[in-house]
């Protein structure tokens, strides 16, 4: 099975320019002592990631919530799932708000008629956090969309008829979008949350089959990506939707690969990241755009460090500046986290914590190199050595000797 995964990776590039590796593998699997599965959600535009690992203990199973950030790698967080960060440094996760820099928390109330929790799922950098809220203290909890800040209070959208169960993303523009058609999930929606106007994505993608159409991200232009249902060897089609520039259906995944394509999230550039699977119906995560095509990402031409065995398999975020967070399987790992960096996005390589503000070197670039190391992550090989091991003295050396360079 493996070789025939790779066979698919290496192939599928065909037609389209295969460049040198563009991206870093570092994995994020537990900071607990006895771990499990580990998830990440969601990482900002500062590179600061959030998620979930699961801990054995001598009562049971634990989740708990955590932060992964460049100079400091993962910590701890008093977070139960927590599944959004904004680039302030708010996240939000089971009931709550939190800053992740001060520790202030906002307990998220009910609305009327509503039962358990709010369940937040992202917040954008106005603090609009949206999720979703149950109306049935029942195992079928009848979710509708849950809207807070911390200026207006707690809030549901209004949209008759439509069977809205709650919204997934919000944009800077406070544009969200989620599910609709009731307890059947059958369509999606985006909608302006300033406004109150909506609109069903099944009114605006061509039909293609019958089935759902979902909606998975929106960046920050207002442009969405999902599926809709195919027919025959076609399982779904992928799209891409612009109020400005209308709607595209996304090529299918060359040969090698099942006829069915996954956009699962889309940055501000444009660069979609989503799902495509083998012919033994192994998932396997992707890149896509017009320029290369599709670009699965367990190809290590295309990503560098993958541990052997390991799948990358659900991005769920890509961030403005390139950053993949999402979750994978194998080696040893039941569900293990992957964060992958470009590498054109550091064009100083001594500022591994990819600081923005002056100085750009400090204290925190030979922290975050240091971490990178113990983790064995491919961004540590600073002399770009082949020969095992990969990382080791020669790199500590070649670090400071480009600190002691500088940036241009």
């Amino acid at each position: 099975m493996n070789r025939i995964a790779t066979g698919a990776a290496l192939a599928i590039c065909a037609g389209h320019a295969c460049a040198q590796v563009a991206y870093d593998f570092t994995l994020v699997n537990t900071i607990m002592p006895h771990p499990g599965e580990t998830y990440l959600y969601d990482v900002n535009d500062l590179g600061v990631a959030v998620g979930t690992t699961e801990n054995y203990t001598p009562i049971g199973i634990s989740y708990v919530g955590f932060s992964w950030s460049p100079a400091g790698g993962p910590t701890q967080q008093e977070l139960n799932w927590p599944h959004g960060i904004n680039n302030t440094g708010l996240a939000v996760a089971t009931g709550v708000v939190r800053d992740l820099a001060t520790g202030q928390v906002w307990n998220l109330p009910l609305l009327p008629g509503t039962y358990g929790v709010p369940y937040p799922s992202d917040i954008n950098d106005a603090g609009i956090a949206v999720g979703a809220v149950a109306t049935c203290n029942c195992s079928a909890q009848f979710p509708i969309p849950y809207v807070w800040d911390a200026v207006n209070g707690a809030r549901t959208i209004s949209m008759p008829g439509a069977g809205a169960t709650d919204l997934t993303r919000i944009n800077s523009h406070g544009v969200g979008i989620g599910h609709a058609g009731g307890m059947t999930g059958s369509d999606s929606f985006f909608i302006d949350l300033a406004t109150g106007q909506y609109t069903l994505m099944s009114s605006v993608v061509p039909f293609t089959g019958d089935g759902a159409t979902t909606a998975w991200d929106i960046n920050d232009d207002g442009v969405v990506v999902g599926t809709r249902s195919g027919t025959g060897p076609v399982y779904f089609y992928g799209y891409v939707y612009s109020p400005v520039t209308g709607v595209r259906i996304l090529p299918l995944p060359p040969e090698g690969y099942q006829r069915a394509f996954k956009p699962t999230t889309i940055n501000n550039a444009g660069l979609i990241a989503g799902e495509i699977n083998t012919p033994l119906a192994t998932t396997h995560a992707c890149l896509y755009d017009d320029q290369h095509g599709f670009r699965d990402l367990n190809d290590p031409a295309v990503v560098a460090g993958i541990p052997p065995g390991f799948i990358l398999q659900h991005p769920t975020r890509i961030n403005s500046n390139g950053w993949i967070v999402g979750q994978g399987t194998g080696a040893g790992w039941y569900v293990a986290s992957f964060l992958l960096r470009p590498r054109t996005l550091n064009a100083c390589y001594a500022n591994c914590d990819n600081s923005t503000t002056s100085p750009l070197l400090t204290a925190n670039d030979f922290q975050c190199f240091l971490n990178k190391f113990a983790a064995g992550d491919a961004g540590a090989n600073c002399d770009q050595s082949t020969a095992l091991p990969m990382l080791n003295a020669n790199d500590f050396q070649c670090f400071m000797n480009q600190f002691a360079t500088g940036c241009p």
